[in-house]
């Protein structure tokens, strides 16, 4: 094979590889109900962007026992409604954001938290999200073995 398509191959293959990972951190659409929300990891920001005044953005995050969420927005967020729900979508805490903003919310029980992003005033300019999490990690998955014995 000539050593100059091998050259151009593995020059295309890093530019993939580098813009698949340049949008990792970005929603995925359609994440307009708790049901399609975006799953975030706690300390690492997701990108997200509300299209007209009637879209809405889900993002969720599962957490231990208790502790604090730190919510973070930034970029151009400027005039939005940023809403903390629990497990059964009740809001258990909400800020308007103007840019670069932080607020904590405590929480005192495992499972999935939903952060619903949605405009005060029409604004389709890119935010980001940063949810970091102190306190009790969830708990790992456990599986349980038997081992039965059979006999004849």
């Amino acid at each position: 094979m000539d050593m100059n398509i091998v050259t151009r191959l593995l020059f295309f293959l890093s530019l993939f590889l580098m813009a698949v990972g340049a949008f990792a951190d970005a929603e995925v659409e359609s994440n307009d109900t708790p049901a399609t929300a975006n799953t975030l990891t706690s300390g690492v920001a997701m990108s997200g962007q509300l299209f007209n005044s009637s879209d809405v953005d889900y993002f969720k995050i599962t957490v231990g026992s208790s502790g604090t969420m730190q919510i973070r927005t930034s970029g151009y967020a400027s005039c939005t409604k940023v809403e903390v729900l629990n497990s059964s979508q009740q809001v258990i805490a909400s800020e308007n954001v103007f840019g670069d903003t932080t607020f904590s919310v405590g929480f005192n029980q495992a499972g999935s938290y939903f952060f619903k992003i949605s405009q005060n005033i029409p604004n389709t300019a890119p935010y980001a999200l940063t949810v970091s999490i102190t306190g009790d990690p969830p708990s790992a998955p456990t599986i349980s073995l038997q081992s039965k014995t059979h006999s004849s």
